[in-house]
């Protein structure tokens, strides 16, 4: 029955059963209600397949439910509510009418469900106060879902595992495609799966704090809604991170389905009943779904000359060269430029969690490859291991990655005025002025935007990363997926696969979406100049340059050695810097030396190095002023919450 102090709320209500429906990215729930209120019915049934494939598991779970030859009102509501034809309903207000039947005494609530997050207050007020996530995953019940998968294992076993968890590993409370580098991080240390899982629980929590229910006030106690509320570590997580006690954090069996009952309470506001012998309809394919004609162009091949854009020069005995390291969280790069700033050797290695030993296995290749011919004349490092490596080998500058990638940009095209480059894991946008450094900006905690982005969805497509190019170009109707998080597009590309888009099509898609999504979440309204260079490994993929291509025409172009561009500007950086002063690198076997001090590991903080000679950020107009208005760039945004 409703509680005595709803009445008022839902009077004259109940002429005939109701039906709710909420159908989100991971899972749909169905409440049904009997004319005086009383929940008698519910189903909680995990998404998966093809949005065709969803439709008919729920008409068969629907039909169970129902009485043949009665009549119901029916709703839906949910980000997958254009799934079927159906009235819907405001998916805030059906999580307030859940809540406040479920638990009238309950001040607030959070949900944190498959794809969305949300946090209402004021529960029991006439005007409510509520904070939902943005287009990101981290925070959400897909986090788990894409790291489960990533460590093989079912999603329906994560709660019995995390029961078994002895400790929390530190895992940042970020972006759930990045977030894969801090785990493959805990397993090397020998961290336990379980306690990997439940130290993830810790950062969905935390980046839910930060991003949705910190922004209002806290009220007890708190009823816990969504799917999610079956995990147990997460729960757990919920109570530690808020500081709860055990009566103040409301768990309830029906915690899953609080959307669905409150949709099936508002159903009467839209009047739509239905015979129960009809309700079939509404599974058929509405209108919504069929796809419209494509409003971007197919792409064209830029034929970019790779191989010439990598040219080297030839090494030459007697002759000094400088060296420049570029050590990255995806990848660690080497490169040799001669006297006269050409490029005679580079390498692109994996750095696995090991930057140390990227670096050794690099400077080993050189070693075995020139021998004692090679003469090391300076060496810079750059990237985001560049002061923990400088350190081991003695480089004579650290330098930031923005300052080495403007240095090596501004060298091969001097007219160059913007720099648009894109990694694994990290973008960049530089503006120059006079080959120096005018603005900049980074992308954050996101994968969207960045090669990670397209290595997931490949994956997900069954196209391997070489394949996808050429993939991609070969569509003739690229269909538009938006400019969100690399894992909530997934439910938009099941949709349109559902609804007959190609692979190829799909692919092309996504290309775009590597462009939008940068313009939109890295560049935004900072200027974009006439002469661009593109930069970073997305270059090789000629579909992502053709998208491009089709945004800026012939004023983008592929910089010369766009896939270890940073290495070159720290090794001309290494070469401006030193002067005629002499070198403090310890030598090509420097890191095989067992004698490496102790001190010299990741981790530690970084102290000044007196055999590192300062350098000046090549930055217009820089003055060295901190700005206490402005946040760090790149801090995982819940690491400690």
């Amino acid at each position: 029955m409703l509680p005595k102090r709803r009445w008022k709320e839902f009077s004259a209500f109940f002429s005939r059963p109701y039906i709710g429906i909420d159908i989100g990215s991971a899972s749909a729930c169905v409440a049904l209600l009997n004319e005086q209120g009383k929940l008698i019915g519910t189903k909680y049934l995990p998404l998966q397949g093809t949005s065709k494939e969803n439709r008919q598991l729920l008409q068969r779970q629907l039909r169970d439910m129902l009485v043949q030859g009665g009549e119901y009102t029916i709703a839906v509501s949910g980000s997958g509510a254009k799934m079927l034809d159906l009235p819907s309903v405001n998916e805030v207000s059906a999580l307030a009418a859940g809540a406040r039947y479920l638990a009238p005494g309950a001040a607030s609530v959070m949900e944190i469900g498959g794809g969305s997050a949300k946090y209402i207050a004021d529960l029991q007020k006439d005007h409510i106060q509520f904070a939902l996530n943005d287009n990101c995953s981290a925070g959400t019940g897909s986090f788990f879902a894409a790291q489960m998968q990533r460590l093989g294992l079912p999603l329906e076993a994560y709660s019995d595992m995390v029961a078994k968890a002895k400790s929390i590993a530190p895992i940042a409370g970020r972006c759930s495609v990045f977030a894969k580098t801090d785990i493959i991080h805990s397993q090397q240390a020998g961290t336990g799966i379980e306690d990997i899982l439940l130290g993830l629980c810790y950062a969905v929590v935390r980046n839910y704090k930060a991003s949705v229910a910190g922004k209002l006030p806290l009220q007890k106690p708190v009823l816990l809604a969504g799917g999610t509320a079956l995990n147990t570590g997460l729960v757990d997580a919920v109570r530690d991170i808020f500081k709860l006690e055990a009566d103040e954090l409301l768990v309830l069996d029906e915690s899953p389905l609080v959307t669905a009952i409150g949709t099936a309470l508002l159903a009467k506001e839209l009047g739509h009943t239905m015979e129960a012998s009809m309700i079939g309809r509404v599974f058929e394919a509405p209108a919504a779904l069929k796809s419209e004609a494509s409003p971007l162009p197919p792409l064209k091949d830029p034929l970019t000359d790779i191989e010439n854009l990598k040219q080297k020069q030839p090494f030459l005995p007697g002759e000094e060269y400088c060296l420049g390291i570029d050590i990255g969280s995806t990848s660690t790069n080497l490169v040799l430029i001669n006297e006269k700033e050409e490029v005679v050797h580079f390498s692109y290695l994996r750095t696995k969690g090991n930057p140390k030993g990227a670096v050794t296995r690099g400077l080993a290749e050189l070693r075995q490859q020139y021998g004692s011919d090679l003469k090391i004349r300076a060496a810079a490092t750059t990237g985001s291991g560049r002061h923990y490596v400088g350190r081991l080998i003695g480089a004579d500058a650290v330098q930031d990655e923005i300052t080495a990638q403007a240095a090596a940009a501004a060298h091969f095209m001097p007219e160059v005025d913007t720099v648009m480059e894109i990694g694994g894991q990290d973008s960049k946008y530089i503006s120059i002025a006079d080959t120096l450094v005018r603005n900049f900006e980074m992308n954050k905690i996101c994968a969207a935007g960045t090669g990670a982005f397209i290595e997931e969805q490949a994956a997900k497509l069954g196209l391997s990363i070489e394949d996808f190019g050429q993939t991609a170009l070969s569509s003739k109707a690229p269909v538009s997926l938006g400019d969100q998080c690399t894992v909530l597009i997934e439910s938009n590309i099941s949709a349109h696969l559902a609804d007959g888009a190609s692979k190829e099509d799909i692919a092309a898609g996504l290309c775009y979406s590597i462009v939008s999504n940068y313009l939109g979440r890295v560049v935004g309204s900072r200027p974009i100049g006439q002469n661009i260079l593109l930069l970073g490994g997305v270059a090789y993929n000629p579909a992502i340059v053709a998208a491009f291509k089709e945004r800026f025409g012939e004023r983008i172009k592929v910089g010369r050695y766009f896939h270890v561009n940073g290495a070159v500007g720290a090794a001309l950086l290494a070469k401006r810097h030193l002067g005629e002063s002499p070198s403090s690198f310890k030598g090509l076997d420097c890191l095989e030396v067992d004698s490496v001090e102790a001190s010299d590991t990741p981790g530690q903080k970084d102290k000044e190095n007196p055999r590192i000679k300062a350098t000046r950020p090549s930055v217009f107009n820089h003055k060295n002023v901190k700005d206490p208005g402005k946040k760090t760039i790149g801090m995982p945004r819940a690491l400690y919450i």
